[in-house]
Parts: structure tokens; C-alpha cells; sequence
């Protein structure tokens, strides 16, 4: 038996190359016919499985959004979703899982409904254009006054619905902003509270705290540091209903 030569098992090889793409050519334009004929949506398999997904924890994320929605209301401007997360994780302490959690926290926000991203611009609140008037201002703070508003005017006096641990946070705040020129750190504002031994609760103690600031617009971040606080007397309320019962007496 004579063998091959290597020139013979070139062409061998060569002619059956050749007739796989000939054989694949003709499946393929028969796909193509078929595809067509019947509007088929083709969807090739991946040639590799897909990635098991990280367990993530969803109510973390939602809860982030909301405080995403809070930063923005009070700092009063469109924010990038990076000066977000910093605010959210390095500012107050929230934890967010996953590998790409600023992606996922971007993800969480477009599905919030009073949240969206306006191109070159970055993440605002639903519903109030950009730039805003003074109108759309009125309407931006609106959910944090009417929140406040409603806590301290719904019964008679002043904070009656408001825990006195709750109240006490409240007064121990507004009593180390009350006169400052210059925003306060988060940081800063967190560990002087600690410092005088006013409960702040909750398992997590600086994210507890930020939505403790967050849900009174007397407490206002500022809008150039964005990391600052300071306290505003014109939008206090209770102080107000104090003094108008003071003058009535």
C-alpha cells in the first residue's frame, strides 16, 4: 500500500475544508430562505453558560434610590450618579452588594418612580423641569415640608407625634447647626450628636441618621460641597408654631 505523500494529504485536507464551507454556505442560505419566509427571530446559543448571577439584595437597592431621591431634593440640582453613590456608601454608610453596585443603583433609581436621568445633565426629580423655576422649586421641596408640616400641625402643640428620642435627635441637630456660617461634614455633624450621647438608633447608625436629616427641610445640604449641612430658620416649622403661640399668649 502506497502512502499519501504530503502534497496528497494537503489537497485532502484542503478539499474537505472546502466542502464544509460549501456544505455550511448552503445552510446557511437555506436559514436565511427560512427565516424570511416565516419572519423567524433567530437567537443563537452561547458557546459558553452564562454567569451565575451575584445574590443580590433588592430592598437595599430600592432604599438607596429613595435616598438618592432625598440628596437631590436637597441639594437643589441634577446629580451624577457617581456623586450618589459616594454620598449613599462613603458618606453614610449605606452597603450596597454586587459587583458593579453603582450600576445597580443607577439600575434601581430609572425604575423609581418620582426619579429620572436627564442626558448631559444627570439624575432629577420626575415631574419638575430643568432648569427650574421658582414655582418648580416650591413643588421640589414640597414632599419634605408637607412631611414635616404634617408630623408637627396634625395635633395641638408642638412635636406631639414625634417620639422624645426622635425629638431630642432633632433639637440636639438643630442646636450644633443654629448659627453656623459654613455647611457642616456629614462626618462631622454625625460625631458631634455621638458626642453628647443622643440616641441615633438603628442597626445602621450613620444611614439612620442621614434619613433622619433628609426627612426635615430645615436640614439642607449643601448645594456646592454637597457633603455639607446647615440649618435653615425659615423653613423650621416648629420653631415658627412655637413663636405664634408665644405671640398669641
Amino acid at each position: 500500500m502506497t502512502m499519501p505523500t504530503p502534497r496528497e494529504i494537503m489537497e485532502a485536507e484542503y478539499r474537505r475544508a472546502l466542502e464544509k464551507a460549501q456544505e455550511i454556505e448552503r445552510d446557511m442560505r437555506d436559514l436565511e430562505r427560512i427565516v424570511a419566509k416565516y419572519d423567524l427571530l433567530v437567537v443563537p446559543s452561547p458557546s459558553e453558560p452564562p454567569p451565575v448571577l451575584d445574590s443580590i439584595n433588592r430592598k437595599s437597592y430600592s432604599r438607596a434610590a429613595s435616598e438618592a431621591e432625598a440628596i437631590i431634593r436637597a441639594a437643589g440640582h441634577p446629580m451624577a450618579i457617581g456623586d450618589l453613590f459616594k454620598i449613599i456608601t462613603v458618606d453614610r454608610g449605606m452597603e450596597l452588594e454586587g459587583k458593579l453596585p453603582s450600576s445597580l443603583l443607577a439600575s434601581a433609581m430609572s425604575t423609581h418612580k418620582k426619579l429620572q436621568f436627564i442626558k448631559d445633565v444627570g439624575w432629577w426629580i420626575r415631574g419638575v423641569p430643568w432648569p427650574p423655576s421658582a414655582t418648580d422649586i416650591a413643588h421640589l421641596r414640597a414632599p419634605a415640608v408637607h412631611e414635616q408640616s404634617t408630623a408637627q400641625r396634625s395635633e395641638p402643640g408642638v412635636g406631639r407625634r414625634r417620639s422624645p428620642e426622635k425629638q431630642q435627635l432633632f433639637e440636639t441637630i438643630r442646636r450644633i447647626l443654629r448659627g453656623k456660617t459654613e455647611p457642616m461634614k456629614f462626618g462631622e455633624l454625625f460625631d458631634r450628636v455621638k458626642e453628647t450621647g443622643v440616641p441615633i438608633g438603628g442597626q445602621n447608625e450613620r444611614q439612620n441618621f442621614a434619613s433622619f436629616l433628609s426627612k426635615f427641610s430645615c436640614f439642607e445640604s449643601d448645594k456646592v460641597t454637597r457633603n455639607g449641612w446647615k440649618y435653615r430658620p425659615d423653613r423650621d416649622f416648629e420653631e415658627q408654631d412655637a413663636s405664634n403661640q408665644q405671640e398669641r399668649a
